[in-house]
């Protein structure tokens, strides 16, 4: 009996730390890289010259994706962190509320703004989309003539 329960409280720590590493590391990271680009935005008010314009922008653009997955990731992360400390009691109505509203619609929405955010900000992703829409046209005009 007591070798189970070593066995239990090892696959447990195991299993935080497995969680430390999955949720809690990546989500520091994701929050110093938006720290940094943040940090670096606001250093470069003024833009002189084609370059500076660009770097901007791309800022801009990194620092959008990055906050978009804090918000719609950081629910997650603190879900997960109170499931570890065992502050929501499994098989309970809050369990299963917070595994459909934390984990999974909030991973829907970063997958649903991700696009969004690619046709907003890339030039290149708009032309390539009206371009294909434009093709599309083109071959439904093309067939149901």
């Amino acid at each position: 009996k007591q070798w189970y329960q070593r066995r239990v409280r090892g696959f447990q720590t195991s299993w935080k730390v497995y969680q430390l590493f999955q949720f809690i590391i990546p989500s520091i990271l994701v929050f110093i890289s938006f720290a940094i680009s943040t940090f670096t935005l606001v250093q470069r008010s003024t833009v002189l010259k084609e370059t500076d314009r660009k770097f901007r922008r791309v800022t801009v653009t990194i620092t959008l994706f990055t906050a978009v997955f804090l918000c719609c990731n950081i629910p997650c992360f603190f879900f997960q962190i109170m499931i570890m400390a065992e502050a929501v009691p499994r098989f309970h109505f809050l369990f299963w509320f917070g595994v459909w509203v934390f984990q999974l619609l909030h991973a829907a929405i970063n997958s649903f703004l991700n696009p969004c955010l690619y046709f907003l900000r890339m030039r290149d992703f708009q032309r390539w989309i009206k371009q294909g829409v434009k093709l599309s046209r083109m071959s439904s005009l093309h067939f149901s003539a």
